[in-house]
């Protein structure tokens, strides 16, 4: 069974009158375990398809299972626990609270799911070190106090803090220098090793030769899903 199977996804906008596919008739599926990059130009339905894979939009026509469940059904209220409980999400801006510590940031998907106070916070330093962090001193640091790939990893901490099975990541080096770019991907393909499954949207082919499968979008459909020989691979580790 796919982690995450699409049959036949369609998405649609009206504008003036008239309807625009941003994605339009898109079928596959995605293994547990992959390691896959989404790329394609401005406009070519990435985004948006990242957007129906994490079930933060819904579609128009077609249906997306995870793990076997039909989404198009469910409720508002069982999509978000179907989507906290599955998906960690990691985007280019961070999407940081400013005013919160940076192991707080890692702490609210737990403190949403209520698990108590102080096994949150356990599990939050665990994630943070996980990603190359000391919570004990990066930890108590707000987000303006880090730098662009420290706030990544940050994210990156509070995406796997509930252990999903699937990390959704947006452009995830798109604010970043070249040292960081190579650090998350060095990240990303650690996680990847020990089972996490991760999809990537990224515009740089450099960056998309780090993943094991690229999909190619253009028009709102799939234009190319080819598997990549053989994978970049990123610095030899990630630094405390």
């Amino acid at each position: 069974m796919s982690l995450l199977e699409l049959s036949h996804v369609s998405k649609w906008y009206d504008q003036a009158g008239e309807r625009f596919y941003a994605v339009r008739d898109v079928s596959l599926s995605i293994e547990a375990g992959e390691f896959v990059a989404i790329m394609g130009p401005s406009g070519s339905g990435k985004s948006t398809m990242m957007h129906l894979m994490g079930l933060l939009d819904t579609v128009d026509e077609g249906e997306i299972r995870m793990h076997g469940i039909p989404t198009s059904q469910l409720t508002e209220r069982a999509l978000s626990t179907l989507r906290n409980e599955n998906i960690g999400f990691v985007f280019q801006s961070f999407h940081l609270l400013p005013r919160t510590s940076a192991l707080e940031n890692v702490a609210l998907p737990l403190w949403y799911a209520k698990v108590p106070e102080r096994e949150a916070m356990e599990r939050a330093a665990k994630a943070l070190v996980r990603v190359g962090l000391n919570p004990e001193e990066k930890g108590r640091n707000a987000p303006n106090q880090l730098s662009g790939g420290q706030q990544q990893r940050v994210a990156i901490a509070r995406a796997i803090v509930n252990a999903p099975s699937l990390i959704l990541a947006d452009e995830p080096t798109g604010n970043l220098d070249s040292k960081a770019t190579d650090d998350i991907l060095a990240l990303f393909q650690s996680l990847n090793a020990e089972g996490t499954t991760i999809v990537m949207v990224t515009h740089e082919p450099h960056v998309g030769q780090h993943a094991k499968r690229i999909i190619r979008f253009r028009d709102g459909r799939v234009a190319a899903d080819e598997p990549v020989p053989q994978p970049l691979q990123a610095g030899a580790g990630v630094s405390v």
